[in-house]
């Protein structure tokens, strides 16, 4: 019955039920069910990608069996991409994005992994540099990747035009603080996320980034002093396990780290990604 299935795939997508929207789709693509099939491809294609693909032969796997024109579509591609840099194949995430990006270089889904690359791409950097006029998006990936190429000046310049016309400013005021710690500017960069965790409060990523830089610099009571002026953050989880003052675990964390600003061992950022503080004292406990 298609008003069944069609009710079915409402139900899927509503629950996130991947299991059932997996099972569904080759019934939804008999029957050309299409005002559910469109939907469902575009949902349960990147979930697909994320979940569960411990390693980029699987992952790669996966990417091969979708329908071409789904591989074409810029949020699933994104989810491959990101789901490849998870991996540390970075390479081959180049290699798939560039295509893409070069055909819609303005396209938000394709741009937003661009600011997860941790060194140089130079394809990607290239297409980007082309742009004539960069819009936010644009000026921010551009600045990134400029960033990646130790080309200060001009990172900073792309940054600070993002900034001017971003609409979701704690971003950029991020990467303007990762940008003035690349360039031994302390002071500024803590500038910087404090005004990013103003914008953005309950960020997990950023208040855990944040509190890193802070504590590595000597700067721990000024982070923890940032709830005073800003209430919101005490909120923030994380902030919670930083700024705890019955367990002075912050100094020992950093010091098996040798005050790295991003050279924490994993098992600890997961502990403190997800709010666990009694784990965190664990992990720290045992180095």
């Amino acid at each position: 019955d298609p008003q069944l299935l069609a009710q079915l795939a409402a139900l899927g997508l509503a629950s996130q039920d991947w299991p059932l929207l997996d099972s569904l789709l080759p019934r939804l693509a008999q029957r050309r069910i299409a005002s559910k099939l469109g939907q469902v491809r575009e949902q349960l294609y990147p979930a697909l990608l994320e979940a569960g693909a411990e390693d980029v032969a699987t992952l790669t796997q996966r990417w091969e069996q979708l329908p071409k024109a789904s591989r074409q579509q810029p949020e699933v591609a994104a989810s491959y991409v990101n789901r490849l840099l998870d991996l540390q194949a970075r390479e081959l995430a180049e290699q798939t994005l560039a295509p893409l990006l070069r055909k819609q270089p303005d396209n938000e889904a394709l741009l937003a992994p661009v600011c997860r690359w941790d060194h140089a791409a130079p394809q990607l950097l290239a297409i980007l540099q082309k742009v004539a006029t960069p819009n936010a998006c644009q000026a921010h990936a551009l600045g990134w990747l400029l960033l990646q190429q130790r080309d200060f000046a001009a990172a900073r310049v792309q940054l600070e035009k993002a900034l001017s016309l971003s609409a979701q400013k704690h971003k950029v005021y991020r990467q303007l603080a990762r940008l003035s710690l690349s360039e031994g500017k302390r002071e500024e960069a803590y500038s910087y996320y404090e005004k990013a965790l103003a914008l953005s409060p309950y960020d997990k990523g950023l208040c855990n980034e944040a509190a890193r830089v802070f504590v590595s610099g000597g700067g721990s009571a000024r982070f923890a002093a940032l709830s005073k002026s800003n209430p919101d953050l005490a909120l923030n989880p994380v902030f919670s396990v930083f700024s705890d003052k019955g367990a002075n675990w912050q100094d020992a964390m950093f010091s098996f780290s040798g005050g790295a600003v991003f050279g924490l061992k994993q098992d600890l950022l997961r502990a403190v990604a997800l709010s666990d503080a009694a784990g965190a004292r664990l992990i720290v406990s045992s180095y």
